[in-house]
């Protein structure tokens, strides 16, 4: 099952954000996530039909390239995450500690606004009522106005750079394999 891109080089191909399959007898469904670059890059569904057997010959071609891909996906969330960490403690910081506390002190929230922007595409309004829950509710802070503030400035912080996290982080662990 030969899968071809045609055009004219330079070919711009999708960063595989996910790929699941389903087997029902001999048929298997898969469904590939993708990042699709442009001005606005945006997750795309890619769903196909193939033969059980077409399906394991993909595998076996994908062995390496697929182990790779995960590891480069881990790295990239794990960057990803650390942007969002760095965007809570300077623009969010409920409970004023930026500078002197653990630079994890925000990770739970950290990770779940993470899996928000990149993987629930949730909007700034969302983002920032996430965050204000946060603050308020979990934390018991009672300056509304205030956290309000802090929470919206975070999720448009955060809303702004969704389209930098996959792409350019692949382009530079790509660069970076390229090296090694």
């Amino acid at each position: 099952m030969p899968i071809r891109f045609e055009g004219n080089p330079p070919y711009h191909l999708p960063v595989v954000q996910s790929i699941e399959a389903v087997a029902e007898g001999e048929i298997v469904e898969l469904v590939v996530q993708v990042w699709v670059s442009g001005k606005s890059p945006a997750l795309a569904s890619i769903r196909a039909q193939i033969t059980a057997a077409d399906a394991k010959a993909l595998a076996d071609q994908m062995g390496e390239a697929a182990a790779t891909a995960i590891e480069n996906t881990a790295a990239r969330k794990r960057g990803g995450r650390a942007r969002v960490r760095k965007i809570l403690m300077q623009d969010w910081d409920p409970i004023g500690i930026s500078g002197g506390a653990p630079d994890d002190e925000y990770d739970t929230y950290a990770a779940k606004a993470y899996v928000m922007l990149m993987e629930e595409g949730a909007t700034a309004e969302e983002i920032a009522a996430y965050l204000l829950n946060i603050a308020t509710e979990h934390m018991g802070l009672t300056n509304h106005a205030d956290q309000t503030e802090r929470s919206g400035r975070a999720a448009e912080a955060l809303v702004s750079l969704r389209r930098t996290f996959d792409m350019r982080d692949w382009r530079s662990l790509s660069s970076k394999q390229d090296r090694d």
